[in-house]
């Protein structure tokens, strides 16, 4: 679909990447897997050594990527096919990589990541190894909002102790109450690797839809091992050139050349977690009492940076407003999303902290480029538009507070607001500028 939409393209702009395998093409300015070679590097010695599986078509790209960073020719595996038609699958690749490498793999586990596969970038590599149970394989999960989606993803079932009890593919959401989907990333234990041939010789007689997705093995697997399910906060998805540019735009703004996070001077980033009801929800939207607490596993973070122009940077997965499958796909996305995702949630943050400063004759002498990302579950009463909007006005407040006249807490002085206020102003973002019915629970 990718290819297909850069010949379409009239701009010409990706004409250059006609050709180029999704694991190669550039993203915030290098190659997809450099920043997985640059997590497995990172993770103190847990990755290595790196092996890549591809075909005939492709492989003088990938040798050429592989030398390039100090792998060597020998960590890329050709499996001889030269088109769809002939391809051997992605399981058959996970066995021949096996085979053909077991000399420098021995007895280590086995980690598959799948060439075109981004998760956010809250993701840790090193935090994901460290939590897996010793005695069971993992993959990761994240939860998909519109369950029309579903029919799209491999979606996994899972117990109380996270362990995987079920893998569906493509699933209609009829047949299963999770919306948790699974990506193309396995950290399989040593012990699976037999198991993994065994499937390979049984599903031998049958057709290459079989043995062809990945999630089809794993499925196998979870009824014969021990698999462990952790969240993630999710995954870019660059199945069509508008979701690549809007991938590229995302890490513009939001990584510096190093690809570490944009920080140094100027650049603020700010916090707000989700919230839980405990007692007396919904109660608090007319006048009446409520006890709730923050749940610290789950937040929105908003990252402000100066620059010449005032910007707000669309997510990626959040702020895909202009491209749908079809008029379902709208209506539902528009129900999750509001009709401009997160954006709105910022510009009217923005707006709302704009006329505070205006009506305290305060200037606001510099612009910002603002992006946010969160990873709480939406449409499920944990706050994540409330907490994006107060994450974006804590921002703001460190943004535009001056240290030598006490920062932050100075200009909420100078603004005249109290600590106590600040509720109703986040409050007021969302019942008054964007007509969003809500309690002051939620903040």
């Amino acid at each position: 679909r990718l290819q297909k939409d850069i010949e379409a393209d009239p701009s010409k702009q990706f004409e250059n990447l006609l050709g180029q395998p999704k694991g190669l093409l550039p993203v915030g300015g290098v190659p997809l897997l450099d920043h997985w070679l640059r997590a497995f590097r990172a993770s103190g010695g847990l990755v290595g050594p790196v092996i890549i599986v591809t075909n005939e078509f492709f492989h003088r790209q990938f040798t050429e990527w592989a030398v390039s960073r100090g792998l060597g020719r020998n960590a890329v595996v050709n499996d001889g096919t030269t088109s769809n038609d002939t391809r051997l699958g992605a399981c058959a690749d996970l066995q021949l990589a096996l085979t053909e490498r077991a000399d420098v793999i021995g007895d280590r586990d086995v980690l598959v990541v799948a060439g075109d596969t981004l998760f956010f970038q809250d993701f840790s590599l090193r935090a994901f190894l460290d939590a897996l149970p010793s005695e069971r394989s993992g993959v990761v999960t994240y939860e998909i909002g519109d369950p029309q989606e579903t029919k799209k993803r491999g979606i996994i079932e899972k117990d109380a102790t996270g362990r995987a009890t079920r893998l569906l593919e493509k699933p209609d959401p009829s047949e299963t109450t999770s919306r948790s989907a699974c990506p193309a990333f396995y950290a399989y234990r040593h012990s699976c690797k037999e198991l993994i041939t065994k499937f390979i010789a049984e599903k031998a007689s049958e057709p290459l839809e079989a043995i062809d997705a990945p999630g089809r093995l794993l499925a196998w697997l979870i009824e014969r091992t021990p698999v462990h399910a952790m969240p993630v906060s999710g995954r870019f998805d660059i199945g069509n050139l508008k979701q690549y540019r809007d991938t590229l735009a995302f890490y513009q703004q939001t990584l510096d050349a190093d690809l570490d996070s944009l920080k140094g001077e100027g650049v603020v980033v700010a916090r707000a977690y989700a919230r839980a009801a405990l007692v007396g929800n919904p109660s608090d939207g007319f006048g009446g009492k409520t006890l709730s607490l923050l749940v610290r596993n789950f937040h929105a973070e908003v990252k402000v940076r100066p620059t010449d122009h005032l910007v707000f940077v669309p997510h990626p997965e959040y702020d895909r407003d202009t491209e749908f499958a079809n008029m379902g796909e709208l209506l539902l996305s528009t129900e999750l999303n509001g009709y401009y995702g997160g954006l709105r949630l910022l510009r009217a943050t923005a707006k709302r902290f704009a006329s505070l400063c205006e009506r305290a004759h305060i200037p606001l002498e510099k612009n910002f480029t603002m992006s946010y990302d969160t990873n709480i579950p939406r449409m499920v009463g944990l706050s994540g538009s409330s907490a994006i909007i107060t994450a974006a006005f804590r921002a703001l407040l460190q943004f535009y507070g001056k240290p030598e006249e006490g920062g932050a807490s100075g200009l909420l002085r100078r603004l005249g607001v109290h600590d106590y206020e600040m509720p109703q102003h986040v409050l007021d973002v969302e019942a008054h500028e964007l007509g969003i019915v809500a309690g002051l629970q939620d903040r």
